[in-house]
C-alpha cells in the first residue's frame, strides 16, 4: 500500500504521501480509508506528496474517473507535489482534468511552496 496519509485536524489538513508504484487501485483504496475515517471532512485542505513515487500506472480514462469521483469538496484547497519531470507532468495532466469552477488543484515541485499556497506554513512539518 503505497499511499499513506494522516489528518492534521487543527490545521483542517489532510497529508498524503505515496512511495514506489502508484497504481488507481492504490488510489481507489486510499479514498475509501479517508472516508470511512471519522477525522476526515471534504473541506479540508490536502498536501500530496508524491516525492518517492517511482512509477505511476494509472490510465488516461482512470485519471479522468478519478478526477470525477474526488472526495472533496469545490473550494477545497489541494497541493501536489512530485519532483520528477515524469511525475509532474501526470499530476499537471490531473490538474488539468480537474479544471472547472469551485476546484482548487495545484502542482508544485517542491513541498516549501506547496506549503505556503495552502497557508499552513511549517505546521505540518
Amino acid at each position: 500500500m503505497p499511499v499513506h496519509y494522516q489528518i492534521d485536524k487543527q490545521n483542517a489538513v489532510v497529508l498524503t504521501t505515496a512511495r514506489g508504484v502508484l497504481t488507481a487501485d492504490d488510489i481507489m483504496a486510499f479514498r475509501r480509508r479517508l472516508d470511512a475515517n471519522p477525522d476526515f471532512s471534504p473541506d479540508m485542505k490536502q498536501l500530496i506528496e508524491l516525492l518517492g513515487v517511482t512509477e505511476v500506472n494509472v490510465t488516461k480514462s482512470e485519471w479522468c474517473a478519478l478526477a470525477k469521483t474526488d472526495p472533496f469538496m469545490p473550494g477545497a484547497l489541494r497541493a501536489l507535489v512530485g519532483d520528477q519531470d515524469i511525475t509532474y507532468g501526470i499530476l499537471r495532466m490531473y490538474e488539468m482534468m480537474t479544471d472547472r469552477p469551485g476546484i482548487s488543484v495545484h502542482v508544485f515541485r517542491g513541498m516549501d511552496e506547496a506549503r505556503v499556497w495552502l497557508g499552513i506554513g511549517d505546521a505540518t512539518r
